[in-house]
């Protein structure tokens, strides 16, 4: 992992941010935000002078956020670390969070959205004094905060971007500030030539010039371009009978007792399975790294700060081009009533939400064309291995991000399944 401040030889208007960066992704600290709303247009847009955005929530709790780095992470997928706080913490929370190099940042949500408040980073003092202030302005109501971390927490920032799912990564990326160079140029050139015009006293050409000017401005930035076709997301994702067989074998791999360690949990996700066992008595972290690698041919490891009680072994799948499938997909009324009366006949209830595509800053890019297919997340509990339970059921448009487990000392296992259902509109 590398750590990097972004260069603050910028212009007044900059908002310079912190680059964290651990393999090919950089997690940006200090983002600026700000209440989204009607006037944050087509002009305002142009008026932006940081290199990156990003607009997270709908309606009223929509917030842009920007943010200024440095030409020599350009080639970096960009992320927000205050939206992965979000996403993994959410809720009414705050917390303080090491970032290295002396340096802290705080962050804060305010009943599930991003509070403009938070993502202030500095040194310890600079962002306890930022909560302090945070706190003095807003109160969580009778329900209390969620969720607080404090610097005597002392908690790496990495606690927050390690399990975050495919779709919340997405939702925290940040994007490039597109035809931001041009439009200011066009603006520049237009208020020069009319100044110049005004100066010399010729009034009706001055007026003639700037309507001249601003059609050819105008033109050129709203300029109409064909809409951008969106990929259909389930082509991307793993074919349900494959990730149920893949979750199945490596599970099957490893038993419940490793080197006299126990199985409590653990799940698949588009990574692979993550398989989390508690030390009891007669168990060592050292016979249970030893075993771990010849099951599974891949090292344990353990949070050895709090005395090795526990370790994870995690078990990556191979991706293969026979994993996606971009099959077409059923109206909607057939997929829901399909998928529903399936788990009702194994007497499984299922919680269904449709996701709603999030809205585009105007100028962000191309429009893109209407989608013709909605999705809906969907999680469902049951005690039924889900390779049993879903069994014959009909996949088209079906789409698994994750099967959890817990296993109690009865050796039961509980199960959490997670998808998205595509249907056409």
């Amino acid at each position: 992992m590398i750590f990097h401040k972004t260069n603050r030889v910028q212009k007044d208007a900059q908002t310079p941010g912190l680059v964290m960066t651990s393999g090919r992704r950089g997690w940006v600290a200090g983002v600026r935000w700000v209440q989204s709303g009607t006037a944050v247009g087509l002009l305002s847009r142009l008026r932006m002078t940081d290199s990156h955005f990003l607009s997270p929530g709908t309606g009223k709790d929509h917030l842009t956020g920007c943010v200024t780095v440095g030409k020599h992470h350009r080639g970096l997928a960009l992320y927000s670390l205050a939206v992965a706080f979000l996403e993994s913490i959410g809720g009414s929370s705050y917390g303080i969070y090491y970032l290295d190099d002396g340096m802290w940042i705080f962050l804060a949500t305010l009943r599930g959205r991003l509070s403009v408040m938070g993502d202030v980073t500095g040194t310890l003092n600079e962002v306890c004094a930022a909560r302090d202030q945070f706190l003095s302005f807003n109160d969580p109501g009778n329900a209390g905060w969620d969720h607080i971390v404090g610097p005597e927490d002392a908690t790496d920032w990495r606690t927050l971007t390690e399990r975050l799912p495919r779709k919340s990564l997405m939702r925290c990326r940040l994007r490039p500030a597109s035809y931001r160079h041009v439009a200011l140029g066009l603006c520049g050139v237009i208020l020069l030539g009319v100044a110049c015009i005004a100066l010399q006293g010729e009034a009706e050409k001055a007026r003639s010039a700037a309507v001249q000017a601003a059609m050819k401005a105008t033109s050129a930035i709203v300029k109409p371009v064909s809409p951008v076709r969106i990929p259909h997301p389930w082509a991307m994702q793993t074919a349900v009978p494959v990730f149920l067989r893949a979750c199945r074998d490596a599970r099957g791999a490893l038993p419940v007792s490793v080197a006299g360690c126990r199985l409590t949990a653990g799940g698949c996700d588009d990574d692979g399975l993550r398989l989390h066992y508690e030390v009891t008595q007669g168990c060592n972290v050292e016979d249970f790294d030893v075993r771990a690698r010849v099951l599974s041919g891949h090292p344990a490891s353990f949070n050895l700060d709090d005395g090795g009680r526990s370790g994870e072994i995690m078990v990556p799948f191979s991706a293969t081009a026979a994993m996606l499938h971009d099959e077409p997909l059923p109206a909607k009324d057939i997929q829901l009533r399909r998928f529903i009366a399936a788990l009702q006949r194994r007497n499984t209830p299922v919680h269904i939400t449709e996701l709603k595509p999030a809205e585009n800053l105007p100028g962000s890019r191309p429009e893109q064309a209407p989608l013709t297919w909605s999705q809906y997340d969907f999680s469902f509990r049951t005690r039924l291995p889900p390779e049993r339970l879903l069994d014959g059921i009909i996949d088209s448009g079906l789409r698994l991000m994750s099967i959890g487990f817990t296993l109690d000392t009865q050796g039961k296992f509980d199960y959490t399944v997670r998808g998205s259902l595509y249907a056409q509109k």
